[in-house]
C-alpha cells in the first residue's frame, strides 16, 4: 500500500495522453475495463477504491471539481458524451469550504446539470439553489410534480408550477382539485366555500 498505479499516460495500456481502450469483436458486458479490490481489517466502514483529483495550473476558483464522464457512439459513429457525475467546489477558499455533488445529462448537443446535492443535504432538481430538503424547479416541464399508472400518459395526480393539486385532471383550477367521485372517511370542515360540480349522493 502507499504506492500508485498510472492508467493512461505514462502508465499501463496507454494509448496516448491519459487514455487506454479495450477492442473485441463480442460483447464485453460481463467484463469491467477497470476494477479494484482491498482487502483489510476494517470490517464496519467505507474504503475509498478510487480517488479523483483535479488540480489547478493556476489559482483554484469556485466551481473546480472531479468528475466521471459517460460517453458512447452514437448512430453516426461519433463518440457522444452523454452524462456526468461530479463533484465541485461551491466555496474553494477560506476557511468554510463547500461543495455540491452534480447530475448532468444530455439533451441536444450540450451536457446540462438536472440534479444536485448541496454541501447541507438539500437536494435541487432543476435548480442549482434548493432551498429545503428537496426542491423542485420545473423549467420547460408541464408538471414539477407527475404520477401516473403503468403504460399511460395520463397522470392521475399533479402538481403545477402555480401549486395547484389536481386529482384525476391534469388542469387543476384551484390549490385543490379532484375529477371523479370522492369519499370522506371522517368529517370534513372548512372556513371557506366548498364547491360540488356534480350532484347526487350515495
Amino acid at each position: 500500500f502507499g504506492q500508485s498505479l498510472n492508467v493512461g499516460h505514462g502508465g499501463i495500456l496507454s494509448d496516448g495522453p491519459s487514455a487506454f481502450n479495450a477492442f473485441a469483436t463480442t460483447s464485453l458486458s460481463d467484463i469491467f475495463a477497470i476494477s479494484g479490490l482491498i482487502t483489510d481489517s476494517n470490517s464496519s466502514s467505507a474504503v475509498d477504491i478510487l480517488n479523483l483529483t483535479h488540480m489547478s495550473s493556476s489559482s483554484a476558483a469556485n466551481n473546480i471539481g472531479a468528475g466521471l464522464l459517460f460517453s458512447a457512439e452514437n448512430t453516426s459513429g461519433t463518440t457522444t458524451a452523454i452524462s456526468r457525475i461530479a463533484s465541485i467546489f461551491t466555496d474553494a477558499g477560506g476557511s468554510a469550504t463547500t461543495s455540491a455533488l452534480t447530475f448532468s445529462t444530455l439533451n441536444g448537443f450540450d451536457l446540462s446539470e438536472r440534479m444536485r446535492i448541496t454541501n447541507t443535504g438539500n437536494l435541487g432538481i432543476g435548480t442549482t439553489s434548493p432551498t429545503g430538503l428537496l426542491s423542485v424547479e420545473m423549467g420547460t416541464q408541464k408538471f414539477p410534480f407527475w404520477v401516473g399508472d403503468t403504460g399511460t400518459s395520463s397522470p392521475s395526480f399533479v402538481v403545477t408550477g402555480s401549486g395547484n393539486v389536481g386529482i384525476g385532471t391534469t388542469s387543476p383550477s384551484y390549490l385543490f382539485s379532484v375529477a371523479g367521485h370522492t369519499l370522506l372517511g371522517g368529517n370534513a370542515t372548512t372556513t371557506g366555500l366548498l364547491y360540488s360540480l356534480g350532484s347526487g349522493t350515495s
